[in-house]
């Protein structure tokens, strides 16, 4: 089972049957509601891939904001209870939780690592923790909402976000970076095709030396915000499904010489046009450059750098 941008969820929907199979409310409602004309997999499938929809932001006119504006969404959708819709939903964050998909937005309070795992309490439904992906010690989600300031100035992005371990997948894309400032500068980006649309951005960052200090969007297309092109922004902008970190690559489909606009600091608008090259069936655990040409732009102007220019203009014309 595929959605558009070709993912194939095949493996998480054989779990959640699975689950909800051995739970029982599904079964029964499919018998009681529908006489068992509806299996169990297509009640499964119509949940799981309007929901991932939803979060790829590819349902023209959708402009819920939140779990429960999904859930009415599907419910209409598909006419199941969203008692049912819930359920469904539950497993299927299940799957990502014992998959390493959902990573918890904060830093470890034992060994201060910043890749923690939300998990299952299998004990008690609709019950999750948070596993340190390092000294794995196990942290229950009030510890990290203490009513204390400096708390919050240490931790300030509370929230999840959905990826992939770029450790799991052999596939690798090699993307070209071209900054509009002058033509002929461009870095060519290899990296996980689990990396996220932030990962690239941190990428791209690093490959043109610049500081990771302004807020940045991507748009889908190379057109600056043309209208209906599906946009995605920084964590700290927050946005939800439209947040950069929590869109794998691996979900646009990328095609050969297809083209996107990475635009970074809202203030001195840097624009990037970005360049699907190819794809590559060798792991990239961190993403590096593989080409390169022209030298990086300066990132801050300063009166120096006017006067230096002038000057170089005068060496010229003497």
């Amino acid at each position: 089972m595929t959605i558009n941008n070709g993912y194939d969820f095949t493996d998480e929907i054989a779990y959640v049957v699975e689950r909800a199979n051995a739970e029982g409310s599904i079964p029964r409602y499919l018998e009681t509601e529908y006489k068992n004309e509806r299996s169990i997999n297509e009640l499964v499938s119509e949940i799981v891939i309007l929901y991932e929809k939803i979060l790829g932001s590819e349902i023209e006119g959708y402009s819920g904001s939140s779990d429960d504006d999904a859930n009415e969404y599907i419910a209409k959708k598909t006419g199941y209870s969203i008692e049912i819709i819930v359920l469904a939903l539950w497993f299927y964050e299940c799957f990502l939780m014992e998959n390493d998909r959902i990573v918890y937005c904060n830093v470890c309070l034992n060994c201060g690592h910043d890749v923690l795992y939300i998990r299952e309490d299998r004990d008690d439904m609709f019950f999750s923790y948070i596993e340190c992906g390092k000294c794995k010690t196990i942290f229950g989600f009030e510890e990290f909402l203490e009513d204390d300031d400096d708390f919050f100035e240490s931790y300030p992005d509370e929230g999840f976000r959905f990826r992939r371990d770029v450790n799991d997948t052999n596939k690798s894309y090699i993307i070209k970076a071209a900054t509009g400032y002058r033509n002929g500068i461009w870095r060519k980006i290899r990296i996980s095709a689990a990396a996220t649309l932030d990962d690239l951005s941190d990428a791209i960052l690093t490959a043109f030396d610049f500081d990771d200090d302004h807020l940045y969007a991507f748009y889908m297309d190379q057109k600056l915000r043309k209208r209906g092109v599906p946009t995605y922004y920084s964590p700290q902008c927050g946005g939800g499904s439209s947040r950069a970190d929590r869109c794998m690559l691996e979900e646009f489909g990328f095609q050969p010489k297809q083209k996107f606009l990475y635009l970074y600091d809202f203030g001195d608008e840097w624009h990037f046009v970005m360049t699907f090259e190819k794809e590559i069936d060798e792991a990239t655990p961190t993403a590096f450059v593989v080409a390169s040409k022209g030298e990086a732009p300066a990132q801050y102007w300063c009166e120096e750098d006017e006067y230096d220019e002038y000057d170089e203009r005068d060496d010229d014309d003497d």
